[in-house]
Parts: structure tokens; sequence; C-alpha cells
């Protein structure tokens, strides 16, 4: 959802990837992205929480790497009231933005145990993650993938 100066939508792009919205929360990093003059992306000045200029069901994929991290903060264990609530608005927000067979996509290194009740405490997805392994010098990273869910219960 941010694109934090990130090359992941200009790669996106690259492998054939159109009509593409990249949101982040600062003017100044989309004033920096809107200067490259990116044919199939579109850059927006948005809050995750409330994308009001986002039509509901309307984004195929959403992606995420590095967003939600930055919202985390406290002990894993018991993140703070304040993470919780902006993890819901944001996943409620996404889990509106996309449809109904749309997926959301996020990586992260944060270990699944702590992450998975941020991202599903509202129940809104069928989640599924894998590890994404470089090299065992580095850490894990973890690829989350999430759709609308079919049941109440959580993943």
């Amino acid at each position: 959802m941010a694109i934090d100066q990130q090359d992941v939508p200009q790669q996106l792009l690259e492998r054939g990837y159109r009509n593409q919205i990249c949101v982040d929360f600062s003017p100044a990093v989309v004033s920096l992205m809107k200067a490259k003059q990116l044919d199939g992306i579109t850059w927006m000045q948005a809050d995750v929480r409330d994308m009001p200029a986002i039509t509901s069901d309307s984004i195929d994929v959403a992606f995420d790497k590095g967003t939600l991290d930055a919202m985390i903060y406290g002990s894993p264990w018991n993140p703070p009231d304040e993470v919780k609530q902006n993890a819901s608005r944001y996943m409620i927000e996404v889990a509106r933005v996309l449809k109904h067979d749309g997926v959301f996509l996020y990586i992260t290194f944060r270990q699944p145990h702590f992450v998975k009740p941020l991202l599903n405490q509202d129940e809104l997805w069928d989640l599924t993650f894998e590890v994404l392994r470089e090299s065992e010098s580095s850490f894990d990273y973890y690829a989350f993938s999430m759709k609308e869910a079919t049941t109440s219960s959580s993943a």
C-alpha cells in the first residue's frame, strides 16, 4: 500500500503489471515518485487506514512491504491498544477496497505467531503464509496471502 520510495511498483510495471495505484502517507514521497512519470502507475497521498479516494470493491491485489511494520511497536506478545486499533482499521480498509475475489499480500520479517493476531483480529481473512528464505545466514521473511473470509473462524 505505501510506496516509501521502494522499487516494487517499478519492478512490477517492468513485469507487465499496469493500472497500479500506489499510496503513501508522505506528500514528499508521493511527489518524488510522481516525478518519475511512469505510465501505468497512479501515485496518491493517503492514509491506508482511511482511503475514501479509492472505490470499494475496486482493487484486485493489495501489496504491503513495510507499511504495517511501520505501525507496529511495543511488545510483540502484548501490542499496545493503538497498534491493535491501527492494524484493525488498516485491515478493514484493505478489505473494503479489495474486490471480493481480491488478494492482499503482506511481506514481513515479523514472526507469524505475533503478526497473525493483528492481521486477522476482525476475522476478515482466510490467511495463509509461506517462509521466504534467501540464505541460511539471513533472517526469514514471511509472505502472507489473505482473501476474504469464507468462514467466521480466523486462520
